[in-house]
């Protein structure tokens, strides 16, 4: 008896497999096959976000997740962005190493603070009302013990100086 052959691309390298060219229906038919339906839902939420995003500057989800997880977040990158590409100093400040260390702070504290909203940290306040035996927990020791002092005052310097922050 003979045996039937299915239909195989065969190739005689590596290099074959990797440039070998999908048809569009090809493409088409793996991504209805094998993409699962949570990416095809995804993708259009994240269209829908991005769309969100370019008509009023924020996403549904932004306050959704916590406008302090955004801000944290957006915030550091954005204050960092301030201090690489600095072209003058506000009149606020003598100096302009002032200036940057007012950034630095805020900085700093923007980074403590995204680590307590991403739950890889902890404020130091808040561990010391912990009882010895939560702070004994896994999940509490591999957690950063970090300055609330830090933070308030990098906030404080945030609101103290907040239309002086330009480019």
């Amino acid at each position: 008896m003979s045996k039937k052959k299915k239909n195989k691309i065969e190739f005689e390298s590596i290099d074959d497999l990797f440039n070998h060219k999908l048809t569009a229906w090809d493409k088409f038919i793996r991504f209805i096959w094998y993409t699962p339906n949570h990416k095809i839902k995804d993708f259009f939420y994240n269209l829908k976000c991005r769309t969100q995003r370019f008509k009023r500057g924020y996403a549904g989800e932004d306050w959704w997740n916590g406008i302090g997880y955004w801000f944290t977040n957006i915030g550091g990158q954005l204050f960092r962005d301030l201090k690489k590409y600095n072209s003058g100093t506000p009149s606020v400040f003598t100096t302009e190493a002032e200036y940057t260390k007012v950034i630095d702070e805020i900085i700093e504290g923007l980074d403590i603070g995204k680590k307590v909203q991403c739950e890889k940290a902890i404020f130091d306040t808040d561990f010391a009302t912990y009882s010895d035996k939560v702070k004994k927990m896994d999940y509490i020791k591999e957690l950063e013990v970090v300055s609330r002092a830090k933070f308030e005052k990098a906030m404080q310097l945030f609101t103290k100086y907040f239309g002086c922050f330009w480019d």
